[in-house]
């Protein structure tokens, strides 16, 4: 009875942490918000970076943005914002999903080899265990390596 109560509990962890990628890390309109300058700024048309008209030269120079304003209207708060995955930092996003799931053909293979070793019953409850308790750590971490790694080994 407890490992059906452990299964089934099991199955409604899954979801939520496959399909995490599309409210974690959507794309996220942003605005670069560029340094107080002196001189006159434009921001680029996609926002990763702004042009300093020089006075001296009247040339245009472009430096990449670090600061970004987010639009709050769909989702108040998401990785995307929280770690600046915009612009050169954009291919992140996919990378939380792709993470999530290149680990599970990993321990796919892993556990199966484990399983046939010391039994199939208390590697189900011992991976049950491990991945509610990395579920709950990841909502904790505040590096985006962390949240990577422990995605990966959940």
């Amino acid at each position: 009875m407890i490992y059906f109560i452990t299964a089934c509990y099991w199955y409604f962890l899954i979801p939520p942490q496959v399909l995490s990628g599309v409210y974690l890390t959507p794309l996220v309109n942003h605005t670069c918000l560029p340094p107080l300058l002196e001189d006159p700024v434009e921001i680029s048309s996609d926002s990763c970076s702004y042009f300093v008209n020089n006075s001296s030269s009247g040339e245009a120079e472009e430096f990449p943005c670090t600061e970004w304003e987010y639009d709050t209207s769909v989702y108040t708060n998401t990785l995307t914002s929280e770690f600046n995955l915009v612009c050169e930092r954009g291919y992140l996003r996919a990378t939380y999903q792709s993470i999530y799931m290149s680990a599970t053909i990993f321990s796919s293979m892993v556990g199966g080899y484990i399983a046939d070793r010391y039994g199939r019953k208390i590697v189900v409850l011992v991976t049950q265990l491990i991945y509610a308790t990395l579920g709950f750590c990841i909502s904790f971490a505040s590096n985006f390596s962390l949240i990577l790694a422990l995605r990966f080994i959940m």
